[in-house]
């Protein structure tokens, strides 16, 4: 069953501090389209990443409660589904690609027996068609010789090689819609460029939906339709790639936009400005 929108409804979240539930997230409300990208921006600790982990209730197991609103896949409350269902949706129907694959990754599990344990979960593929998809996996993300690199353990790789096997992992499942938590935040310029890259061209490939959690301008330039800004746990600004770039409303997106590098320049850069100089060359 294909789904065409993956939904926040006036979210609120909480998290335990001193003993006391403490307000994170406060009524926000998105909406992931199919084949579309959004891009959640903000300064760290805004609750971008709580925001992102509750589509897949991954907040549940670090002590964060739901206080109001709902998170609806095709109109249906992800709150009011089985454990069974929620956990054939995380993976098949929504994918995570976490920020540092050093911890995502199991350090005591060779990168193989890790991406064959995902395609086991949520296809009915045999033990040598899960081996062949493997290898597929890994080439779709540019990673030659995968039957070596599948005996390998995740220490012996380098970040980038690491990143792109959470990419390869986060699609085994062939999802219909992908989190993208600061995918590029822990790898070195060049390698963020060929990863952007690479997700970009995913993304159009298999036509899902991504949301994209980040604070770096120049990777929402090159890969969002839409920018949904946070400030201390709440939706202030919310509109087109190109309305966030070239007419930011709010004096927090404005401030925002004020830190990035090109403004230290005399001539003010636009949308297609920033865009040009995000793509990788």
């Amino acid at each position: 069953m294909n789904h065409d929108m993956l939904e926040i409804r006036d979210l609120s979240l909480s998290i335990p501090v001193s003993g006391e539930h403490v307000l994170a997230v406060s009524g926000v409300s998105l909406a992931l389209k199919s084949g579309k990208v959004l891009a959640l921006v903000g300064e760290s600790g805004c609750g971008k990443s709580l925001t992102a982990q509750s589509l897949l209730r991954l907040g549940e197991f670090q002590g964060v409660d739901k206080e109001t609103g709902d998170i609806l896949l095709g109109g249906q409350s992800l709150f009011d589904i089985s454990s069974e269902e929620l956990r054939k949706i995380r993976g098949g129907v929504i994918s995570m690609i976490f920020q540092e694959p050093m911890t995502a990754l199991n350090p005591v599990f060779t990168i193989g027996s890790q991406i064959l344990e995902v395609i086991h979960l949520h296809t009915d593929l045999n033990k040598k068609a899960a081996h062949q998809r493997a290898l597929t996996l890994l080439a779709d993300v540019g990673l030659q010789d995968g039957e070596t690199l599948m005996k390998q353990y995740p220490d012996s790789l380098s970040g980038g090689m690491r990143q792109r096997i959470l990419i390869a992992m986060a699609m085994a499942g062939e999802p219909e819609f992908i989190i993208a938590d600061e995918p590029t935040t822990a790898l070195d310029v060049s390698v963020q460029k060929r990863i952007i890259a690479l997700l970009r061209g995913l993304q159009r490939e298999k036509g899902m939906g991504m949301l994209l959690v980040t604070h770096d301008f120049g990777l929402v330039a090159e890969m969002a339709d839409e920018v949904a800004v946070m400030y201390a746990g709440e939706i202030v600004e919310q509109a087109s790639v190109m309305d966030i770039f070239d007419n930011p409303s709010h004096p927090y997106t404005q401030a925002l936009m004020n830190c990035r590098p090109e403004t230290a320049r005399d001539t003010p850069r636009t949308y297609s400005d920033s865009r040009q100089c995000a793509k990788p060359r």
